[in-house]
């Protein structure tokens, strides 16, 4: 099963061909300034750069932070859709499976938000695949169908399906779930019995792939902030890491790739330890 990290791409492909890397890593990178939007330009640079990885193994691009097509600003929406066009181009160039961009705590608040989810998704060019990362913020009372934040992504995956069958782009879209996001925003995920219940859940969902993190803030907080998995500032699984076994076995079992997301770690030997660590728990190989 593919573990890796987010990973800094232009300035450590050296360091990946020189380990003789690039047919078998799986990473999460940004493809542009992560405070940026895409521009043309963006295409010509990839094309030049040489940069090519090949195989199957699965890669992913992340969408910059200012990327959000949920926005009420028309001005946002448009550079948005333009960013997902642009970043799919350039993720097809060097070889990255999948593009996530973040959802919107407040969904259904959207003005025409089915029509927003077909115009990303119709905008995302083929082969690539269009994944979106679930909110760190638990979603306004008033639209929140259950108290689970899984029971809101179900309504979500509900609403998406049915534009993405309609225009014929069933295929080509599912789900991030973010472990950090999914706690701070009142998703028990710490003991087995827990973790077993959100699993519940997450089989009736198109899930194809996971950023593993810590949470440096409580349950329900609402404060997205990374740690370490078990890590003494994890407030996930410091104590009780039941949870995490049961949800790599779980990723094992269905073959999902595992993105880890650690503020200055920008290496792929910088996450080793941690990789490490988690096949320890569970023989994923």
């Amino acid at each position: 099963m593919d573990i890796g990290g987010h990973i800094s791409l232009t300035t450590t492909y050296d360091y990946i061909e020189a380990q003789g890397l690039r047919k078998s890593i799986v990473f999460q990178t940004f493809l542009t300034n992560s405070h940026g939007h895409f521009g043309d330009v963006s295409i010509k640079r990839w094309k030049d750069s040489g940069i090519k990885f090949t195989s199957s193994t699965p890669r992913v691009a992340h969408a910059s932070y200012v990327t959000f097509p949920w926005s009420r600003e028309e001005s946002t929406l448009e550079k948005s859709i333009k960013d997902i066009e642009i970043m799919s181009q350039c993720a097809n160039i060097i070889g990255i499976k999948y593009i996530v961009v973040h959802m919107n705590r407040n969904l259904y608040k959207v003005p025409n938000f089915e029509k927003v989810f077909e115009r990303c998704l119709s905008a995302t060019a083929k082969p690539c695949i269009l994944l979106l990362e679930n909110p760190g913020s638990p979603p306004n009372k008033d639209i929140r169908p259950s108290g689970l934040p899984l029971d809101w992504l179900l309504v979500s995956k509900k609403k998406f399906s049915q534009v993405a069958k309609r225009i014929g782009r069933k295929h080509d879209w599912g789900f991030c779930i973010d472990t950090c996001h999914l706690f701070v925003s009142g998703q028990p995920l710490t003991s087995s019995d827990e973790m077993k219940s959100a699993i519940t859940t997450l089989n009736r969902l198109p899930v194809k792939l996971i950023h593993l993190n810590g949470s440096r803030y409580p349950i329900g907080s609402g404060r997205d902030a990374h740690a370490p998995t078990e890590a003494l500032n994890d407030f996930i699984w410091r104590k009780d890491n039941s949870g995490l076994v049961e949800l790599l076995q779980w990723c094992k079992g269905k073959t999902l790739p595992i993105i880890l997301e650690r503020p200055g770690l920008w290496r792929p030997d910088h996450y080793y330890p941690e990789i490490k660590r988690l096949r320890e728990l569970v023989d994923l190989d």
